[in-house]
C-alpha cells in the first residue's frame, strides 16, 4: 500500500528531503560566501605588502645555503622543519624574488582564518558571528608581522595546524556523538528539523 501524496501530488518524505537539501544549500552558499569575504577582505588589507623586502632576519634566506636546495639538509637539525621546507620551496620556485614568499604568506593566512571560521561556525552553529570572529583575527594589526615579515611566517603556520588540529577534533567529536545519538543539535539545526517535519 503506497503511502497518500500530500496536496499538490507530491509524498511528505519527498518535500521532507527537498527541505534538507536547501537547508544544506544555503548553509553552503553562505559558508562560500563567507569565505570569499574573508579572502577579500585579508586581500585588501595586505594587497600592499606583496612588494615589501627583505626585513631584519629575512636576510638569512639569502644567506643560507641549505635553504638553496631542496635536499634532506634542508630540515635537517631544525626546530621548524616546516618553516625551513616552505622557504626552501619558495626559493626553488623563485629564488630571491621576494612577491613570491609574501604570497605564501599570503596563503597561510588565509588558510587559517578560513579554519577559524569554521570551528567557531561549528561551535556557535550559526555564520555570522562566525564571520565576525574569523574577519577580526584575520585583518587584525597584530597579525601584521606575521604576513608581512617573510621569517616570521613560523607564528602563521602554528597558528593554521593549531587550528587545524581544533577544527579536527570538533569534527571527530560530532561525527563520534552522532554514532552514538548524543549530539545535541543547535537552535539553527532544530528549527530545521522541526520545519522538516
Amino acid at each position: 500500500m503506497s503511502r497518500p501524496a500530500e496536496r499538490g501530488g507530491q509524498p511528505r518524505a519527498t518535500k521532507t528531503s527537498e527541505r534538507r537539501t536547501s537547508i544544506v544549500t544555503q548553509r553552503g552558499l553562505l559558508d562560500l560566501q563567507s569565505a570569499l569575504l574573508i579572502v577579500l577582505a585579508v586581500l585588501v588589507a595586505y594587497h600592499a605588502t606583496f612588494t615589501v623586502p627583505f626585513l631584519f632576519d629575512d636576510a638569512s634566506i639569502l644567506d643560507t645555503e641549505s635553504l638553496h636546495e631542496l635536499s634532506w639538509q634542508t630540515v635537517r637539525g631544525t626546530t621548524r622543519p616546516l618553516v625551513q621546507l616552505s622557504l626552501a620551496l619558495n626559493w626553488a620556485v623563485g629564488g630571491a624574488r621576494v612577491v613570491g614568499y609574501h604570497a605564501v604568506n599570503f596563503v597561510v593566512h588565509v588558510l587559517a582564518a578560513l579554519t577559524l571560521y569554521g570551528i567557531a561556525a561549528r561551535t556557535l552553529g550559526t555564520t555570522g558571528p562566525a564571520l565576525a570572529i574569523a574577519l577580526v583575527w584575520a585583518v587584525h594589526p597584530l597579525a601584521t608581522e606575521s604576513v608581512t615579515y617573510v621569517v616570521q611566517r613560523a607564528e602563521s603556520l602554528m597558528a593554521l595546524c593549531y587550528l587545524l588540529t581544533l577544527y579536527a577534533v570538533i569534527r571527530g567529536a560530532a561525527r563520534a556523538a552522532r554514532r552514538r545519538g548524543t549530539l545535541r543539535r543547535s537552535p539553527r539545526a532544530r528549527s530545521a528539523c522541526s520545519a522538516s517535519r
